[in-house]
């Protein structure tokens, strides 16, 4: 009990008014100074984590590379390769099968005019021959 009695027999205004003033300012350094030190810390782990992070990096680059870039028929650019060329394929049968099916749309009209002209004749030649008995 004695070394609390020294303690606070020793301390004066000005030192207790020093203290209080120290401990407002390191009270006000963490408060202000936190946001700061926890995006510290964040950016510290990320760098530590970093050669891990690469590392992967490269495991889904390469494999992406493998996909994009034309490697004997197994990647999508091969894929997409054939495919185009299918579809071109499809668009030239698909003009082909256009070309004749307005081929077969005159000569669908072509008949029925001729069948029309046929029936026209044949109802006067009926009508015509219906007046000689």
């Amino acid at each position: 009990m004695t070394a609390w009695n020294d303690f606070w027999g020793a301390v004066t205004v000005p030192t207790l008014i020093t203290w209080v003033i120290g401990l407002a300012l390191v009270i006000a350094f963490i408060w202000k100074g936190w946001p700061f030190l926890r995006k510290f810390v964040k950016v510290t782990e990320a760098l530590l984590t970093l050669p891990d992070d690469m590392a992967g990096l490269k495991t889904d680059v390469a494999q992406i590379k493998h996909e994009v870039l034309p490697n004997g028929g197994g990647s999508l650019k091969d894929q997409a390769t054939r495919t185009e060329a299918a579809v071109k394929d499809v668009q030239s049968d698909l003009k082909n099968v256009q070309s004749e099916v307005a081929h077969v749309r005159r000569q669908q009209a072509s008949t029925k005019t001729t069948l029309a002209r046929t029936e026209q004749k044949l109802t006067d030649h009926l009508t015509n021959n219906k007046e000689q008995p």
